[in-house]
């Protein structure tokens, strides 16, 4: 039977690249799938790969869906959020089905786009890179 060997120690396993805020970096989709959050709110938690910066970390956004209770301007700062972010990886979010969450869309990885890194820290996940906002070319 052969062993898998793997090497953990610190020098093998180099620690990821934290982007200065508003840095203008190159995502691509990795992940990308609709669920409830805790709050029970609908919402796309999208996985992205930093192409222009080697070994970043990966950058997590969230996508949270308007309800009908939701104030205009709440509504349309989700709903503005959701149109850049469509416009800025040439990707059109399908109709789904809520019944059976969590819903992968694999059709939106390897989507590509431009956006400003931001950078963000909580007690839950430490310093990470964040989306700051989508750059929309089109």
């Amino acid at each position: 039977m052969d062993a898998l060997n793997l090497d953990l120690s610190d020098q093998a396993v180099p620690p990821p690249v934290l982007v200065p805020a508003k840095t203008q970096c190159r995502l691509r989709i990795t992940s990308m799938i609709l669920d409830r959050a805790k709050s029970g709110r609908l919402m796309f938690t999208v996985a992205l790969e930093n192409v222009t910066v080697p070994n970043a970390d990966v950058v997590f956004d969230r996508l949270v869906l308007p309800i009908p209770a939701d104030e205009e301007s709440k509504r349309r700062m989700f709903l503005l959020k959701a149109k850049d972010f469509s416009k800025c990886f040439a990707y059109i979010i399908p109709p789904l089905q809520w019944e059976q969450l969590p819903v992968k869309l694999s059709d939106a990885v390897g989507h590509e786009g431009w956006v400003l890194v931001d950078v963000e820290t909580s007690d839950e996940f430490g310093t990470r890179n964040t989306v700051g906002k989508y750059i929309c070319t089109a």
